[in-house]
């Protein structure tokens, strides 16, 4: 399958490989969940002009036109995916990632970035589901279960900027126990 980002989007992507999630709930996919995200909402059939770029935690998915020089922004909900019913909610996408979806960029240098390890197992279940799914990590759900049995710690992230760390822990400080942050 042949993907043409936009170009203003790409230049983004190259400098958040690993995707940004927000206080308020607004994730912006990176490298790893792009391509999967999309096949698992199945963009190409609802929505095949367009590439879901991120969603709002919720119902609501971000998506930008296949077009290498779009530079919009539109949203459309989950339940109702189809190419008639988006929504521009801004004409430039650094713009919408600087002031609507609340990112700050250049908060802090390149170099001030953290590492994320699960230590031990949440009490809950969803907790645990919570974290993959705030994170990330490449392992599944029965790996980092595996590991944590047997006393190791997994790798969640292995660079995140200290700054977005803090906005997610600030959301979720109650799963600040189970990790640990290098």
């Amino acid at each position: 399958m042949e993907i043409t980002l936009p170009i203003i989007y790409f230049n983004w992507l190259k400098e958040n490989t690993e995707g940004v999630i927000e206080e308020n709930g607004v994730c912006l996919y990176g490298l790893n969940d792009l391509a999967e995200r999309n096949e698992i909402y199945e963009a190409y059939k609802y929505m095949p002009s367009y590439y879901i770029i991120g969603d709002d935690s919720g119902d609501t998915v971000y998506v930008m036109e296949k077009n290498i020089s779009s530079t919009a922004v539109y949203s459309v909900g989950m339940g109702d995916m189809d190419e008639n019913n988006v929504v521009k909610i801004s004409e430039n996408f650094l713009e919408w990632v600087r002031n609507i979806a609340g990112f700050i960029e250049d908060e802090t240098s390149l170099e001030d970035v953290c590492t994320i390890y699960l230590k031990d197992k949440p009490d809950e279940m969803a907790d645990l589901l919570m974290i993959k799914k705030i994170f990330n990590p490449t392992v599944s759900i029965g790996d980092i279960l595996q590991n944590i049995k047997t006393g190791r710690e997994v790798m969640l992230v292995s660079r995140i900027n200290k700054y977005k760390f803090q906005k997610i822990i600030n959301r979720y400080e109650y799963l600040l126990k189970n990790l640990r942050v290098e």
